[in-house]
């Protein structure tokens, strides 16, 4: 073939270059507007919850879920961190303490992160007492956990202390879905008095006349808010009211509380995780000597916290329907509690701040005003910030005393912002403390 020849046909080779090059542009065109198109598709379908979005959200949440819990398999806790935990004896100091308490002869009762034990420290650090109860040793065959997590993973979430020495214990599992683990109650010495078996998370209550107030969950299908004939998967809390002895008197659903009511639309508020769209953190009953300072309340009603929808609401027992609730100005609150002052103390992990680098506050709210009463930042010239959990309690001469998981540490503040005293704990996370009056704890006996 001539160069003459090849020059002939140049011009046809040269109009298919060019018509194959349109042609993979056009198609790339195409083929960008069809992934723009299903990308708008999917956020549409997301945001509304249409098919086949929620399937796929499910499978997403699920996966991860797996992949955690798997984690926490294999992942085992740190040996020396373990024998730390469990290796405190009467007398020992936990952490390191500055400062002085305006309560100096009173006590921190403590959750440690391993070891399923209890620690009552008194206000210098040292270890006056402490209660220690392994998961599996209560519940060896825990039928009602699907593939519980390994010991390492379990902790107490949370404590009631009486007088005599009984502790009531909330255990959780770290990483899986659902989380609760159980509650049982204990006698001074350690000893089980009883155990009740359901999936009980977040918070316990011995109210005066003895009954226990608690949280239970489990994956539930509701109706969908918006159509009603789709179903979703939701993570539904249940409050449980128990006898003394650990029996089964009453529960109700939250999500059914809600129904029906005013207040109906405020727990369908989309959240993130969509499927744990309440996250009750806290449940406590108007006791009679409290009744007169709420008196839009009655005797025996329910003061709750939702965490993930950052919403306070009260329930009454009889009707088993929600008859208050307010969004305010905080978010993911922890620990709401009745006030003698016809106040509700809460504990506002991110109102100042949605980052790991914000700031949590400390709020009283007046419920008859429908406004924050009080606000306390807490420090600004040390952190004052915990992501997740927390709590706070109001001293009887006007003090806090806090917890912040996130920072190991139990403080009390003034009504000025102060620390006036804190204990640093030394296994990287508490979570769960409590103040506890010089006078409260009579078997102490002459320790005190």
């Amino acid at each position: 073939m001539t160069d003459n020849h090849l020059q002939s046909e140049s011009p046809v080779a040269q109009k298919r270059l060019r018509f194959c090059r349109i042609d993979c542009i056009l198609r790339a065109c195409f083929y960008l507007a069809l992934a723009f198109l299903i990308f708008t598709a999917g956020v549409l379908a997301s945001q509304f919850h249409l098919l086949p979005a929620t399937y796929y959200a499910d499978a997403i949440e699920g996966g991860k879920a797996w992949i955690e819990k798997r984690r926490n398999f294999t992942t085992p806790v740190p040996q020396s961190d373990w024998i730390a935990a469990t290796s405190y004896k009467l007398g020992d100091r936990y952490g390191e303490v500055t400062g002085q308490s305006s309560e100096e002869n009173g006590y921190t009762l403590m959750a440690q992160r391993y070891g399923s034990a209890l620690l009552l420290t008194d206000k210098r650090g040292l270890i006056v007492h402490s209660w220690h109860m392994p998961f599996f040793q209560a519940w060896p065959k825990p039928d009602y956990i699907d593939s519980p997590l390994p010991e390492d993973r379990i902790y107490i979430v949370s404590a009631y202390l009486y007088k005599n020495g009984d502790v009531l214990a909330v255990y959780q599992g770290y990483g899986d879905t659902p989380y609760g683990y159980g509650l049982l109650k204990l006698d001074k010495d350690s000893h089980l008095l009883w155990t009740f078996s359901q999936r009980a998370h977040h918070h316990v209550y011995a109210a005066h006349d003895g009954r226990i107030y608690a949280l239970t969950q489990q994956f539930v299908k509701i109706p969908d808010y918006d159509s009603g004939e789709q179903t979703d998967l939701v993570l539904a809390d249940t409050i449980v009211i128990l006898s003394p002895t650990g029996k089964l008197e009453e529960s109700i659903p939250i999500m059914d509380a809600f129904s029906d009511t005013p207040y109906q639309s405020f727990v369908h508020r989309k959240v993130v995780p969509h499927y744990d769209n309440t996250h009750v953190n806290t449940v406590m009953p108007l006791e009679p000597e409290l009744a007169s300072a709420f008196p839009m309340f009655k005797t025996g009603q329910l003061l709750v916290s939702l965490r993930n929808q950052s919403i306070i609401a009260v329930i009454d027992v009889g009707t088993r329907k929600v008859v208050w609730a307010t969004l305010g100005d905080w978010r993911f609150q922890h620990d709401a509690q009745f006030l003698p002052n016809g106040h509700i103390l809460l504990f506002d992990n991110r109102g100042l701040g949605t980052g790991r680098k914000g700031h949590s506050r400390i709020l009283e709210y007046d419920p008859a005003a429908g406004h924050i009463a009080l606000e306390n930042d807490g420090p600004f010239d040390e952190p004052f910030f915990t992501y997740k959990r927390g709590g706070v309690q109001k001293m009887d001469n006007g003090n806090y005393f806090a917890f912040l998981t996130g920072l190991a540490k139990a403080m009390e503040i003034t009504p000025q912002g102060k620390v006036a005293w804190q204990q640093h704990v030394p296994d990287k996370a508490l979570f769960f403390a409590r103040h506890v009056k010089a006078d409260y704890p009579e078997f102490l006996g002459d320790r005190k």
